[in-house]
């Protein structure tokens, strides 16, 4: 309930199941006087599912600044009007016009509308239209799984919608027959499948998406089941993948030249945060994995963090190295000395094998400090590195 327009889809799903319920009440129902009482009831759902998609929309959408509580207030003027005359049109036929027993459904009624009616239908396609156009703009402005989202939204409700739109013009596939009822059931099935598999609505990145999109540092989110719902470029430049194609590939295609990171992502079970480090050629990469978490800590996905920590390794390299060697010659210094020696001797005593210790002195290097100065005595202390640095083996320690 707390995701961004999941209470406004709540709604308008429950307006759709009124006006589907009372339909199928209409054609069960044992005589006129109730099919035309279930009828008018049905309207109840019909008028409010237009106004209910474009705030649908509009939420789901970023609330454009138009949309306002009196606004939404102003909708619901015309779908009120609506309501009252199909609940009252025996008196004056506004609304239905006369209502006769279908020739096409047995059990349902038709009716050519009365000039209402006609104010009523351009009102409904007006804010559908407004619905749609919307979603539509998000859809052209926005990528990646918001955009998959989108689509799926327009997709699901725009196919009863032409269903409708061609029955009210007759021109249906089966003129005479309303398949709006049996398509907005269809279209609840869909939503549902979308919201349990596909993680509808609960991933909403759009002011987000912007700033994932130029984050240096790879986005990934999977869902449960290890499949992909995210990818900025920064990732899909790392893992050299296609962000519109990666969607939905499961983590083994994705990750396949990283193997550890899948196995670590699998043996996790989405419930621990875990680091993972590689070097890829000259890169070095890591990879912080976080378990998103639904309440109740149920698992619901887990997001990947891939950062370029080539940098960093590099200057924590060097700063080692400025610890344990000497800023003038490059050889090890004092403190390299003893921890590298004592592990050589430590070695040599328990492979029993001879382990040598040169101490080397330069003589006279005072009056050469002294009469020629520092510049040129550091200059002797770096001949004579260099010189002892070709003397030795590679695996010994000159400092």
């Amino acid at each position: 309930r707390d995701l961004r327009g999941a209470l406004n889809l709540m709604w308008l799903m429950l307006a759709v199941a009124e006006w589907t319920f009372f339909v199928l009440l209409l054609v069960v129902a044992p005589n006129s006087q109730l099919k035309g009482f279930f009828l008018s009831l049905s309207f109840i759902g019909v008028v409010s599912v237009p106004p209910l998609l474009l705030l649908f929309a509009a939420r789901v959408t970023q609330d454009p600044a138009w949309l306002r509580q009196r606004v939404s207030l102003l909708l619901w003027i015309l779908p009120t009007i609506t309501v009252i005359l199909a609940l009252t049109d025996a008196q004056h036929g506004w609304m239905f016009g006369f209502v006769i027993p279908s020739p096409n459904v047995p059990g349902d009624l038709d009716y050519p509308g009365g000039w209402w009616w006609w104010v009523h239908a351009a009102y409904s396609y007006l804010l559908i239209t407004a619905a749609v156009a919307l979603l539509a703009r998000a859809w052209w402005q926005h990528r990646g799984v918001y955009r998959l989202q989108l689509g799926f939204w327009m997709g699901a409700m725009g196919i009863p919608t032409v269903i409708n739109f061609t029955h009210v013009l007759d021109q249906g596939l089966l003129r005479g027959i309303d398949l709006t009822p049996t398509s907005l059931t269809l279209t609840g099935i869909t939503i549902y499948w979308g919201l349990s598999r596909r993680q509808l609505l609960v991933i909403q990145p759009v002011a987000l998406e912007l700033a994932f999109a130029s984050l240096p540092d790879g986005v990934l989110v999977l869902d449960v089941d290890l499949h992909l719902l995210y990818l900025n470029p920064a990732a899909g430049r790392q893992l050299n993948q296609a962000s519109k194609r990666a969607i939905g590939e499961s983590a083994s295609s994705i990750l396949k030249a990283w193997p550890a990171l899948e196995q670590t992502l699998t043996q996790s079970k989405l419930s621990t945060p875990s680091t993972v480090q590689y070097a890829l050629e000259d890169s070095e990469y890591e990879y912080q994995i976080t378990p998103i978490q639904k309440r109740g800590g149920r698992p619901s996905g887990v997001l990947l963090l891939a950062r370029d920590v080539t940098e960093v390794r590099r200057y924590q390299r060097h700063v080692q190295d400025l610890a344990y060697l000497d800023p003038l010659t490059g050889l090890s210094n004092r403190r390299a000395l003893f921890r590298v020696g004592q592990e050589q001797l430590q070695e040599a005593l328990e492979q029993g094998k001879a382990c040598a210790l040169l101490y080397v002195d330069l003589d006279r290097f005072k009056a050469v400090n002294d009469a020629l100065g520092h510049e040129v005595g550091d200059t002797l202390l770096m001949r004579v590195a260099d010189r002892l640095r070709t003397q030795v083996k590679a695996e010994d320690l000159v400092s």
